[in-house]
């Protein structure tokens, strides 16, 4: 399949799943697992033009905010995370390399990958629960719903890379 159809295919099954399944389970009030930036993390570098990858990942969240009524805070979190990826990427793993445009969890060590899908899914839900609360107070509320979502999706994140990317051989 062509990588451009592959993408765009990602973009739609990722907002289904997210819409038809994953917004429905929130356990205890405080936990909602949001697979969709999985889209964000994933997404192939293609050098420095950034613009593509902004605005679907803008759309993205967009189309989410669209059928929830959230009012843009996907569509704020999303481009967030999609902005700061490069350099978060680069911090933990090192750079992208141009012959391999794609992000290749498979050959990283699991503690930065672990840690690379930690701080984007970190940094996605405090602006969106933030943004959500709009407020300080009931802080020791959100701080739990953060921390305890993030934990969630980055397992969640885990698991699917883990089931979705095939194992580098040693040979």
């Amino acid at each position: 399949m062509d990588k451009n159809l592959k993408i765009i295919f990602r973009f739609f099954i990722l907002i289904i799943v997210q819409l038809a399944i994953l917004n429905k389970i929130d356990f205890g009030g405080y936990i909602n697992p949001q697979l969709y930036i999985l889209y964000v993390i994933s997404f192939p570098y293609y050098g420095k033009n950034k613009s593509i990858f902004m605005i679907s990942s803008f759309f993205l969240g967009l189309i989410l905010d669209f059928y929830m009524n959230s009012g843009g805070i996907y569509a704020f979190s999303t481009t967030l995370i999609a902005y700061l990826r490069y350099d978060i990427y680069s911090a933990i793993i090192g750079r992208f390399e141009e012959s391999k445009p794609r992000v290749a969890f498979e050959e990283v060590p699991f503690v930065k990958s672990f840690v690379y899908l930690f701080i984007m899914t970190f940094i996605h839900h405090t602006s969106m629960f933030w943004l959500e609360n709009f407020s300080f107070n009931q802080l020791d509320t959100m701080f739990i719903k953060i921390f305890s979502s993030t934990l969630y999706t980055t397992a969640m994140l885990i698991l699917v890379l883990s089931i979705f990317t095939r194992s580098k051989k040693i040979s």
